[in-house]
């Protein structure tokens, strides 16, 4: 049982980093090119079932990802 526990810990804290570096990379995005970033939020991506960035970010539940301006917007 601790195994699992430490294991969830672990993705835990692997899917926060993650998720932090989508945001930092996603705010450089929107600062540099909001009209660029914006479209890619919506694109399809084939490798991923045709899913769009929001999508995966909804499915992953990443809340901070998804309160970004550039989602907002």
């Amino acid at each position: 049982h601790l195994a699992h526990k430490n294991n969830d810990v672990r993705y835990n804290q692997s899917a926060n980093e993650f998720e932090n570096l989508a945001v930092e990379i996603l705010d450089r995005f929107y600062q540099i090119n909001a009209r660029a970033c914006t479209k890619a939020i919506i694109r399809q991506i084939p490798a991923y079932g045709n899913a769009t960035w929001l999508e995966l970010a909804i499915k992953a539940e990443a809340k901070q990802f998804i309160a970004q301006r550039a989602v907002q917007d």
